[in-house]
């Protein structure tokens, strides 16, 4: 295995790795991935799915709830911190809509962090939207099961 992950280490990228690094590989007469599953989840079985959904849920309160209290604190380098790990674990789960809301926090707390204010980012709403989609992504995954 020639991989990766940087600290503090996140169970779902974990899962999501092993899953990669031992999946079988596709053949030559593979069709192309024209599903919307990710790269790293196309062909796993189902099992494996099901273990990098619980994964994703079980840490999506946590995952929320620290950045929630990291911005209200006005904490933006921690925020964009978490938003950019949040962001990686949606990414490789197939979330792209979720992925795109951390990338909208991730940029704003940089800005504020950076006393470029980006006021014009409502903080709470994102984070309420952030919340739906993970939930969605969660289902979506435990739908391809």
């Amino acid at each position: 295995m020639d991989d990766h992950l940087t600290e503090p280490v996140d169970r779902t990228q974990v899962l999501a790795r092993i899953a990669v690094w031992t999946a079988e590989p596709p053949t030559e007469s593979s069709p192309p991935n024209t599903s919307g599953t990710p790269a790293e989840l196309d062909g796993l079985p189902a099992e494996a799915i099901a273990d990098i959904a619980d994964a994703f849920a079980a840490s999506t309160p946590e995952n929320l709830g620290r950045l929630r209290t990291t911005l209200g604190a006005g904490d933006f380098d921690a925020a964009r911190l978490l938003a950019h790990r949040l962001k990686g674990s949606c990414a490789t789960v197939g979330a792209a809509r979720a992925a795109g809301l951390c990338q909208e926090i991730e940029a704003a707390a940089s800005a504020r962090r950076q006393r470029t204010a980006r006021d014009d980012v409502p903080l709470p709403a994102v984070l309420t939207r952030l919340a739906d989609e993970m939930r969605r992504a969660t289902q979506e995954l435990r739908s391809r099961c």
